[in-house]
């Protein structure tokens, strides 16, 4: 096990700290320049089994889970472990705090040996409102793209049925989860251009990459029915086909 996100190893069970992952990770490898290439284990926390946690109003006791975002990094992609050396990992928690909470920073430092970053999904102003992950994320030229879902304030009395609620697309850097581009359309790269709010309601799926024939390689990003308006900062792609010979 590389990493223990929720509440199963703290000696105090919190509802805040009761993350669920229902989605496998992303994951990509990464390389900077005069490093050595790791693992990036992309995944988002959110209660698919009740979609409405943490909507306003919050209930008493108050049952709001915190989720958030993570990239976590995996420095030995391919090296062949024995038993011994599995044992000896140390396995990521939450409140580690060589994992980088890059919430509130535009342009974070993720120093080479950490753990990786986190994002809380509590913005703006820092209010838990139920913002969640619900789809697996995508990582795609050294960005990372997710969705999430915050059901309404006014939700349905029924607590499996979502309602139309508001979803974001965020797109981030893999490497420090900063902004990739000015999305809020404000003279300064901000916080608030890691996302924009989807048209859609209900609960938005994942993000698609289509390459249209006559496209030069240039993707198409959709979400479900959507093509969402971010700028197309995706260097073209070279479809190549890979045969397997001489495997015996």
């Amino acid at each position: 096990m590389i990493a223990s996100l929720g509440t199963h190893d703290d000696v105090t069970h919190t509802a805040a700290a009761t993350r669920r992952f229902y989605n496998p990770p992303d994951v990509a490898e990464v390389t900077v320049r005069g490093t050595s290439a790791f693992f990036n284990l992309a995944i988002g926390s959110g209660y698919r089994g009740h979609p409405l946690n943490g909507g306003l109003p919050h209930p008493t006791p108050d049952t709001t889970i915190q989720d958030r975002f993570y990239a976590i990094r995996d420095y030995h992609p391919f090296d062949k472990l024995t038993q011994a050396q599995y044992n000896a990992l140390t396995v990521t928690h939450d409140s580690d705090a060589n994992l980088i909470d890059i919430t509130n920073s535009v342009q974070p430092t993720i120093p080479m040996g950490a753990l990786g970053w986190k994002l809380l999904l509590d913005q703006p102003s820092n209010s838990w409102v139920g913002e969640k992950v619900l789809a697996t994320s995508t990582t795609f030229n050294d960005q990372v793209l997710f969705t999430t879902y915050t059901p309404n304030a006014s939700g349905s009395s029924n607590p499996c049925t979502p309602g139309a609620g508001n979803n974001r697309l965020y797109v981030v850097s893999v490497f420090d989860g900063s902004p990739v581009d000015n999305l809020s359309n404000q003279s300064n790269l901000a916080t608030a251009d890691r996302w924009i709010t989807l048209a859609q309601g209900g609960i938005a799926p994942g993000v698609t990459f289509l390459f249209p024939a006559g496209a030069n390689g240039k993707p198409v990003i959709t979400v479900g029915p959507e093509i969402p308006p971010i700028p197309a900062s995706f260097n073209s792609r070279q479809k190549t086909v890979w045969s397997e010979q001489d495997a015996n």
